[in-house]
């Protein structure tokens, strides 16, 4: 089974898609029993949830 994940750039999608592949990463490290650095990781997913929402807030001014 082949599936494909076809995401528009600049769009909610897209930046949910980065989250998603950032989860992914983490989880793996996590079942690896590597140690990360987990604020930066934090930071990156708080700094694209707030811009998700900002970006919701200013189409709905629209």
């Amino acid at each position: 089974v082949t599936a494909w994940r076809i995401v528009a750039a600049h769009t909610v999608d897209a930046r949910i898609a980065e989250l998603i592949d950032q989860k992914s990463g983490l989880a793996a490290r996590a079942l690896d029993g590597e140690d990360s650095e987990a604020g930066v990781e934090t930071t990156m997913q708080v700094a694209a949830l707030i811009s998700l929402l900002r970006d919701a807030l200013a189409q709905r001014a629209d």
